[in-house]
């Protein structure tokens, strides 16, 4: 793992740091779910899955790609709030 930029003492950079790692992790997440496509297939027990999960797996991507910009505005979460 990579050490972190900038000095462990300054809450900016470490979530600046924090939130770059972020973005590369989301920007990966995204390129490999384009490569392989929507994984419940198009069959009827795909489709059912896709109803029951379809909504929250958009909602993690949201959220994920949401992070980068928290993270550097020291987001709701640190202080037990969630968003």
């Amino acid at each position: 793992m990579n050490e972190m930029r900038g000095s462990a003492e300054d809450p900016a950079d470490v979530r600046a740091e924090l939130a770059d790692r972020a973005r590369q992790v989301a920007d990966g997440l995204h390129a490999q779910l384009r490569a392989t496509g929507a994984c419940w297939g198009a069959d009827e027990a795909g489709t059912a899955f896709a109803r029951v999960h379809a909504a929250r797996a958009r909602q993690l991507l949201e959220r994920l790609d949401a992070a980068p910009a928290r993270l550097r505005a020291g987001a709701p979460g640190r202080t037990g709030e969630r968003g």
